[in-house]
């Protein structure tokens, strides 16, 4: 028995039947990114083409209006490399957030400044819920949050531990932060 590349592989499956659809996505994909530039692929993927329309997920809203004003000379271009009619593309924010697992990469909440790693802190023994004690329970949360809170610095205003993140960013916590925006949006209000 002799093995062949994966790659052939894959496009002997793709060649049967059952896997037709399958082969057609990923031709649209490829057309698409030959289509459309680099940075309009970071924020709009096609889903499927359905009763000769074209279903794109985009990043934002801003990203579905703006490709919604070069949508017929996407139909036109896409159509003709695609061999599919296609009357309409339809773009929406709706199924963005449906990666596909190329694309899976660390959550947003990485890059939030309010992010701790798990890393970064210890978590007592969790025992069964059922056998614990509505005390017992606040007893265990309050190790943990204190655990969590000795790898963090203190606010300069209200000397509670913070991420470094929100240090990083505001130079305060994020509840500081909060009331400083308050009470300038207030001032603000007072000036008008």
């Amino acid at each position: 028995m002799t093995f062949n590349p994966l790659d052939l592989a894959l496009i002997g499956l793709e060649a049967q039947s059952p896997w037709q659809s399958f082969h057609d996505y990923r031709h649209l994909l490829q057309t698409w990114q030959q289509v459309v530039e680099e940075k309009v692929v970071r924020h709009a993927r096609p889903l499927y083409i359905n009763q000769k329309i074209l279903w794109v997920a985009t990043s934002s809203s801003a990203w579905a209006q703006t490709l919604a004003f070069s949508r017929p000379v996407l139909i036109k271009e896409l159509g003709d490399r695609l061999n599919v009619p296609l009357d309409h593309i339809h773009f929406s924010t709706a199924h963005w957030s449906r990666r596909q697992p190329s694309q899976q990469t660390h959550s947003s909440a990485t890059t939030h400044p309010s992010f701790i790693a798990h890393s970064d802190f210890v978590i007592s023994d969790v025992t069964n819920s059922q056998t614990i004690s509505p005390q017992a329970a606040f007893e265990r949360w309050s190790a943990n949050m204190q655990s969590r809170s000795r790898f963090l610095s203190s606010c300069p205003c209200c000397q509670l531990p913070t991420p470094a993140g929100e240090l990083e960013r505001w130079s305060v916590c994020a509840y500081c932060m909060r009331q400083n925006w308050k009470k300038y949006s207030s001032q603000e209000n007072a000036l008008e």
